[in-house]
């Protein structure tokens, strides 16, 4: 199918569409032909300047899988003379795919189910360095300390004190009468013993008991860092991206890669 479709642009421009376009019903061979025949009659259509319009020309090659990498270049060395923008679709990141990436402005990768094109996107958007933790340690520890004391203390003490004491006393008196010649004695005499005994006696007693605990707890945490060199979009990543997901990396984003989605429902209010 060949044709220009005027479409609706932006703040009242007119933006032109033009498609050229192989039917699936025709065989291989001869679609190889037509494909070959297209891409060099749109070369040359380029060359004149034939592909003229008024703003940002962009050329689009859907299915540039099936053109080697020397016309793929060439076609865009004339573009990029022309003043146009040449857009590159590829439906697998093989061979001639490969060797052109980074040959445009930008670059992007949607979902690539195969492992193998999955790592080839991954090792074209590069690698950075990372810090990634590998060690982690952690240590508890509970120290609880008990001690105990007794102590007691008894006494006896006894006291015993004897006294004996023996007392004597004799008087004697001699009176002499005048009726009577003869002496007249009288007198006394006593004795006595005293006896005393004393005992005293005590018993002390004391005691003490006196106990400590004391407890504590420590924990430590710590965690190792490794610098990497590391994948900045890993090949998982863009094998598991949803069907209208993409990564685009270019040169001129100091940000890239970014990832974003072209799901038109996105852009609805």
């Amino acid at each position: 199918m060949t044709g220009d479709e005027p479409m609706d642009g932006w703040e009242g421009e007119e933006v032109s569409l033009r498609v050229f376009e192989l039917s699936h019903r025709e065989s291989e061979l001869t679609a190889a032909l037509l494909r070959h025949l297209l891409f060099q009659i749109t070369m040359v259509r380029i060359q004149r300047g034939e592909l003229s319009g008024r703003g940002e020309r962009i050329v689009v090659i859907a299915g540039a899988d099936t053109f080697a990498r020397p016309d793929l270049e060439r076609f865009d060395s004339i573009c990029r003379r022309n003043g146009l923008r040449l857009v590159l679709l590829f439906a697998h990141l093989r061979d001639s795919a490969v060797e052109v990436l980074g040959g445009g402005d930008a670059v992007l990768f949607m979902r690539l189910g195969n492992a193998k094109e999955a790592e080839q996107a991954a090792t074209f958007i590069g690698r950075q360095h990372r810090l990634v933790a590998s060690q982690f340690t952690y240590s508890h520890g509970t120290n609880t300390s008990t001690s105990t004391s007794d102590s007691t203390t008894r006494g006896n003490s006894a006291s015993t004190s004897d006294s004996v004491g023996v007392q004597t006393s004799d008087s004697r008196q001699a009176t002499f009468g005048l009726l009577f010649s003869r002496r007249h004695r009288s007198g006394s005499k006593s004795s006595g013993e005293q006896y005393s005994s004393s005992t005293t006696g005590g018993t002390s007693w004391s005691e003490s008991i006196s106990s400590s605990t004391s407890s504590g707890t420590t924990e430590s945490t710590s965690i190792g860092y490794q610098r990497q060199y590391e994948f900045a979009v890993e090949p998982t990543v863009l094998q598991g991206l949803s069907p209208t997901a993409f990564v685009m990396v270019d040169p001129l984003d100091p940000a890239s890669p970014r990832l974003g989605d072209c799901d038109p429902r996105l852009a609805s209010p």
